[in-house]
């Protein structure tokens, strides 16, 4: 029994990848889909010493799919989520989904029933330097210095860092290594396990910090005391190397579209929703949300980004002294 059981596994697998690879080469084999590029890319990795080479294949729109397995088959569907909307706007949602308001599919947005100007603010530090590649290293020294002043504060007990890259969020881990054991990092341990942690250090009166990325913002309903405090390393935009979404800049760019306002813009909304949206989840939930880039002021996408999000109070607090040290130099910038 134990080898017919043992058989029957390894046949499963076996039609399970005989499975993916059939969609993986049929997929492949098209030039377009849902009138639209399809993206086709190798990546190499090392696994136990030896080099496998992985082939994707992904379609940047899936509409025609949607509308044949889905929305003919089905005769009413409610879609209902606090991110179907970007920029205020459902036109992203439309254009990947194929769902038109001239076909007859409505779009409605509710209003929430919290009250997020009693309940929470939104922190926007006056910091020196713009998150970009460039001044990487002096934005993160920047964010740990007014990271460390709100750990300092106890004013929560239970706090969320968000990061827009892993390699961000490493940097940052440098510059708080004093404050390690607090912290609970993506990587560290599932996150089920991370969250189930989180929860006992709160509740038991231990102050707990999540640390992560864009999945952390995802699915994480921590009401209360459990979080009270959202740290957000920066806006979130799609990245430049993505294989998808370079195929889909280059697409809309043949269309004369312009990618930053179809593509970018839209997917940094709601990236930015969601990030926001981890703070309050009910009436008795209260707090901050800290976002470390000041182009949300600076920049003109800055203001439609905010007037997307929901209305808090915005508070623009000055950043603590912070000494960078480069291989070089060390630059000292001053408290404005």
């Amino acid at each position: 029994m134990v080898r017919l059981h043992r058989a029957l596994l390894q046949m499963n697998r076996a039609l399970g990848m005989f499975e993916s690879q059939s969609k993986l080469w049929r997929l492949a084999s098209l030039a377009q889909s849902s009138g639209a590029p399809v993206t086709k890319w190798a990546s190499r990795d090392l696994r136990d010493g030896q080099a496998h080479i992985w082939f994707h294949c992904v379609g940047i729109r899936v509409s025609d799919q949607l509308e044949r397995l889905l929305w003919r088959s089905v005769p009413h569907i409610v879609v209902t989520s606090a991110t179907l909307r970007s920029l205020n706007s459902f036109s992203r949602l439309q254009e990947m989904s194929g769902l038109k308001e001239k076909a007859g599919d409505r779009f409605v947005a509710l209003d929430s029933p919290f009250n997020h100007v009693e309940q929470g603010k939104i922190i926007i530090p006056q910091m020196h330097y713009e998150p970009v590649i460039d001044n990487e290293e002096q934005h993160i020294a920047e964010m740990a210095a007014c990271f460390r002043e709100h750990v300092e504060s106890k004013k929560h007990l239970g706090m969320l860092v968000l990061f827009a890259s892993g390699r961000a969020m490493q940097r940052f881990l440098e510059h708080v290594t004093d404050l390690r054991l607090m912290l609970l990092v993506q990587g560290d341990k599932p996150r089920y396990r991370l969250v189930e942690l989180h929860r006992k250090k709160v509740e038991s009166g231990e102050r707990s910090v999540l640390v992560g990325l864009q999945s952390f913002a995802e699915g994480l309903d921590l009401k209360g005391e459990l979080l009270s405090q959202v740290h957000i390393h920066k806006i979130a935009f799609p990245p430049i190397d993505s294989p998808v979404v370079i195929t889909e800049g280059e697409w809309l760019k043949s269309l004369n579209r312009y990618p930053f306002e179809v593509q970018s813009l839209p997917s940094a909304s709601f990236n930015l929703i969601q990030q926001v949206g981890r703070l309050i989840r009910s009436h008795s939930c209260w707090g901050e949300v800290v976002i470390y880039d000041k182009r949300l002021l600076t920049k003109n996408y800055g203001k439609r980004l905010l007037n997307a999000l929901p209305v808090f109070p915005i508070e623009q607090p000055a950043v603590p002294e912070v000494i960078v040290k480069s291989k070089t130099k060390q630059t000292r910038r001053k408290r404005r």
